[in-house]
């Protein structure tokens, strides 16, 4: 019995020795110290004991997220001890800094290229700080580049075949799926729509490719609305629900905002044009009222026009 006790207690040891020289681990100025509970009379319970060493391991180990939850534990058996809150909080501070140490680097890895190494640093923060927001995006920014990359050399090399005239029908009518695919994950919606109505005219009843029409024109909508052009945003929806059966006469929310800002605009206008121009401002208003029936400012000033015209005395001749 003994003899085991030695044995185990020697391994334990010898664990800890072997990861206490891990490299990027905190140096031992840097780790937080391990501190006995006085429990009274009792002794100190093994498992208290076994989580402070294995905080202590895996403090020494860099592996600081663990530590930390090995503290928290130690909080909950002992919330009135401030020792394990002074341990928890300088595991923070270390993370604190550990992380930002490893941010730097991998934005220095961004900035020579070395988008490898970038991501290695990257990782290392969530390691020890699992929910940073600043690595988790560049990782997904490292991703995306590299997914783009990816496609863009496939599409580059679909738009260099050259050898497609001997290809069969059914190929070429794949080429043009391919490659309309290709430019809609690319942003480029309107090539994307050119390159899948070629497709269609061969599979007019291909309810995947309707669905990529659709979404292209709606990609397009976006970029329209973002750079201020509602009209042409407002088309490009409307054109979007052509593809969709179900959908043809429900426009979505994200249509309805645009063409709500829109009618506004056409408002706005039909509002100036009241004492310069009737004609203008009627045809305003029904524009208003074409994107927005229900605009009720636009139906008052309508009706308005429309009744002191009828009501004017016939001009003399």
């Amino acid at each position: 019995m003994k003899t085991a006790i030695l044995i185990r207690g020697l391994f334990t040891t010898g664990f800890i020795l072997l990861f206490g020289c891990a490299t990027n681990a905190p140096q031992d100025s840097e780790l937080p110290r391990a501190h006995s509970v006085d429990a009274g009379p009792v002794s100190k319970s093994i498992s208290v004991a076994k989580h402070e060493q294995l905080a202590a391991s895996l403090t020494r180990q860099g592996r600081l997220a663990e530590a930390r939850i090995q503290t928290r534990i130690l909080r909950t058996i002992y919330p009135d001890n401030p020792a394990y809150e002074r341990q928890e909080r300088r595991l923070r501070d270390l993370i604190r800094a550990k992380a930002a140490e490893y941010l730097r680097s991998g934005y220095s890895a961004l900035s020579n290229g070395d988008t490898r190494l970038a991501r290695v640093k990257f990782l290392s923060v969530l390691a020890i700080d699992p929910a940073n927001p600043d690595a988790m995006e560049q990782l997904r920014q490292i991703d995306f580049d590299r997914m783009w990359r990816l496609q863009s050399a496939k599409l580059d090399k679909l738009r260099q075949s050259t050898d497609r005239s001997s290809a069969s029908s059914m190929d070429q009518e794949r080429f043009y799926f391919e490659l309309a695919t290709m430019l809609f994950r690319q942003g480029d919606y309107i090539e994307a729509i050119r390159e899948m109505q070629k497709y269609l005219n061969s599979y007019p009843r291909d309810q995947q490719a309707q669905q990529m029409i659709a979404s292209s024109y709606e990609g397009l909508a976006r970029a329209q609305r973002d750079n201020g052009d509602l009209e042409e945003a407002v088309k490009s929806f409307e054109q979007g629900r052509r593809y969709q059966k179900d959908a043809f006469d429900r426009p979505t929310p994200e249509e309805i905002a645009v063409r709500n800002s829109l009618a506004e605009q056409y408002y706005e206008k039909g509002l100036e044009m009241n004492d310069v121009n009737l004609s203008d401002a009627i045809q305003a208003y029904k524009r208003v009222l074409d994107l927005n029936p229900n605009h009720t400012e636009a139906k008052n000033r309508l009706k308005e026009i429309q009744d002191a015209r009828r009501n004017a005395p016939p001009v003399k001749r």
